[in-house]
């Protein structure tokens, strides 16, 4: 950038050089009669304006395709940089993603895990329970029975068979109530 500015004093030392009644008009009234001296001068030590002129003017044109070859240049790095960033922007935003995803899946799994483990857990409770339940029922069925045998025992030889009977009858009732809920059961699954 120090020879970009070096050459722009140069372009503009070479302006005044080649149009200094231009560059003249253009200043401050104080400058004006520095301006007309350093005319004076340069009027002075030409040999010949047009050759002068032709050769300043080159320069200049010189000077400003350097610095247009050179802004040119800078723009194109620039833009390779931007390229770049975008680029790695992309790859992080890639690498973020995949991550995330990555992060996702694990809590996926440790969700799954952990119902898994809390179903697991209430089935084990809901087994204990219902073992639990079976052996109630079981320890009442049996003092029934027992209950019952005891009570049978005690009957006379005349009364024990009617109860025997009068059981008959109701395990028969009970296996009638039993056939036609398993038939009405049956009939409701074939009618759909």
């Amino acid at each position: 950038m120090k020879s970009i500015s070096g050459l722009a004093i140069i372009a503009i030392t070479m302006g005044l050089n080649t149009a200094p009644s231009f560059a003249a008009s253009q200043s401050s009234s104080n400058s004006t009669t520095v301006m007309h001296s350093i005319e004076e001068l340069n009027l002075s030590n030409r040999p010949s304006k047009s050759a002068t002129e032709a050769s300043g003017n080159l320069i200049v044109r010189d000077v400003f395709s350097i610095f247009r070859q050179q802004q040119q240049r800078q723009d194109r790095l620039n833009q390779q940089q931007q390229q770049q960033q975008n680029r790695d922007q992309q790859r992080q935003d890639r690498i973020d993603r995949q991550n995330q995803q990555r992060q996702d899946r694990i809590d996926l799994q440790n969700q799954q895990f952990q119902e898994r483990r809390e179903i697991r857990e209430l089935n084990a409770k809901r087994q204990e329970q219902i073992d639990l339940a079976r052996k109630e029922a079981s320890e009442r069925e049996r003092v029934e029975a027992d209950r019952r045998y005891r009570y049978f025992l005690s009957l006379s030889p005349a009364a024990q068979q009617r109860y025997i009977t009068e059981q008959r009858i109701l395990q028969d009732r009970q296996n009638d109530r039993s056939a036609k809920i398993v038939g009405l059961m049956i009939e409701a699954i074939i009618s759909r």
